[in-house]
């Protein structure tokens, strides 16, 4: 949907930096909205229709950003974006494609980044950034009657579409503001800057920030949830709590992951996606495992998954810096200079394949499986399944191994 009754027809935009991107709008059934992007604002044409539009002359009234999906496998992001200007207002709707990709992203943090190096010279300047019950000055930011110094904000992110701001040596978020509402997006992308430029001190030896809650939402658990309390984990930066039970799960204990993610369907129609992450650590190994379904990929689960991986492949480097081997996967095993793969066959018969890190290698993936190849044969050396125990893990250790010898 595309909407606006501007002044300026023909202004000064300043050069086209990427090809004219047609969007992705069902409003007009005639002509679709053609987006323009210039180095000093946009143009949107409908027909022989041309409005023009100053990145100094908007602010964001709504910011809107969601993953689209066909069938449970996320193809795009779902863009709604509506801008006030000093003439009206401005509503744009697209899907950006990640096969083929386009340049909506582009134009999306362009905007993003114009709007706030304007907002961030007025805050510098003594104004100040206003939102649905927020505002942010030089000194600090207030929210519903509390104030938070910007000295004391430990971190900001976009959690479960709110913008998450955290205080200084507290797990509990100081304010979360939903997304949607106005210059939320802004504020976020401000904050952001203030942490990169002023890093907060981390501690492996707490949990850290809470960063998102995950329920167990099986058929069995949701019978039981009517009888006992439902299983809850809460994320934060360093571990997990298990409740029932309050069980404590230090990432910097973590020995495996195991993460396995299934599409589910019913008539043929996608229904939901079920995802299970296994977790072993020290010092008994005892097995923490997460279950869920929701509609979509589970953003926040998918980054926990590759944080907890890199922390493991960390020490698994440790290891192999001492020529030891680590286990990948039911068949593969890694060392400072090569990876083993135990081939089976149907008959019974097992052989061992070598392939060091000295010549080049690369990988793929497809349909939830790994592919590893050499620089010759289109054929794969061999092939993982991605929700065998520590691929993840190991991946990365293969990517850090694979490096070091320049390939």
């Amino acid at each position: 949907m595309w909407r606006v009754s501007l002044k300026h027809t023909n202004p000064d935009l300043g050069s086209e930096e990427k090809p004219p991107l047609i969007l992705s709008s069902s409003r007009y059934f005639f002509w679709k909205p053609v987006l323009f992007i210039h180095q000093n604002g946009f143009r949107i044409r409908i027909g022989s229709n041309d409005s023009s539009i100053f990145f100094s002359d908007a602010r964001i009234l709504k910011w809107k950003e969601a993953d689209s999906y066909t069938n449970g496998i996320c193809t795009g992001t779902k863009y709604e974006i509506i801008l006030a200007t000093s003439s009206g207002k401005i509503s744009l709707k697209h899907i950006s494609k990640i096969d083929p990709p386009d340049d909506f992203p582009f134009f999306a943090n362009k905007l993003i980044g114009q709007l706030a190096d304007r907002a961030q010279n007025e805050i510098e300047s003594g104004g100040s950034l206003q939102g649905n019950g927020w505002i942010l000055t030089a000194e600090a930011l207030q929210s519903n009657g509390k104030k938070l110094n910007c000295k004391e904000i430990w971190d900001a992110a976009m959690s479960e579409n709110h913008v998450t701001v955290w205080k200084l040596q507290e797990s509990y978020p100081f304010v979360r503001i939903p997304m949607e509402t106005a210059q939320s997006r802004i504020l976020l992308e401000i904050l952001d800057r203030y942490v990169k430029k002023n890093p907060p001190p981390q501690s492996s030896s707490s949990l850290g920030r809470l960063l998102f809650r995950r329920k167990d939402d099986s058929a069995l658990q949701l019978f039981l949830s009517i009888l006992l309390q439902r299983r809850t984990w809460d994320f934060y930066e360093n571990g997990i709590i298990q409740r029932p039970g309050h069980r404590v799960l230090f990432f910097r204990n973590c020995e495996t992951l195991q993460y396995a993610v299934g599409l589910q369907f019913v008539n043929g129609i996608y229904a939901f996606t079920r995802t299970q992450l296994k977790l072993k650590s020290l010092p008994d190994l005892k097995l923490m495992q997460i279950k869920t379904q929701r509609y979509g990929n589970d953003k926040e689960l998918e980054q926990a998954k590759l944080d907890i991986s890199k922390q493991i492949a960390d020490r698994l480097y440790l290891k192999v810096a001492t020529q030891q081997d680590v286990p990948w996967g039911r068949f593969a095993r890694i060392s400072k200079d090569e990876v083993r793969y135990l081939s089976t066959s149907l008959l019974g018969g097992n052989f061992s394949m070598t392939f060091p890190f000295s010549k080049p290698l690369s990988y793929s993936f497809d349909s939830g499986k790994f592919y590893l190849f050499n620089a010759v044969d289109a054929q794969p050396l061999f092939t993982m399944d991605c929700d065998e125990e520590n691929f993840y893990p190991g991946f990365f250790l293969l990517l850090r191994l694979v490096g070091e010898y320049g390939n």
